[in-house]
């Protein structure tokens, strides 16, 4: 299923695939278009939220991202990931 919005406030396309692999596994595929003449700097930002009903301590998450932050400080007795 691939999910497409075009902002208004700037001249950009977001699409955004989500497909399923072997066994329980979602792959989630984002692009980004400038759709303008003028480069544009953008940050972008994603965090899926699934609960309990999807995963359990068995889940893991693979990513193609180059680095990640966690917390800075232990929030939650179920925080996954050390602080910092």
């Amino acid at each position: 299923m691939t999910l497409k919005v075009r902002k208004v406030q700037l001249p950009i396309l977001i699409e955004k695939t989500l497909r399923t692999g072997h066994g329980l596994i979602l792959y989630i595929d984002e692009v980004v278009r400038n759709l303008g003449i003028e480069d544009l700097q953008i940050m972008w930002g994603h965090h899926p939220t699934l609960g309990a009903s999807f995963i359990d301590q068995d889940c893991h998450i693979d990513s193609s991202a180059a680095s990640g932050d966690s917390l800075p400080a232990e929030r939650f007795s179920c925080q996954r990931l050390a602080p910092g």
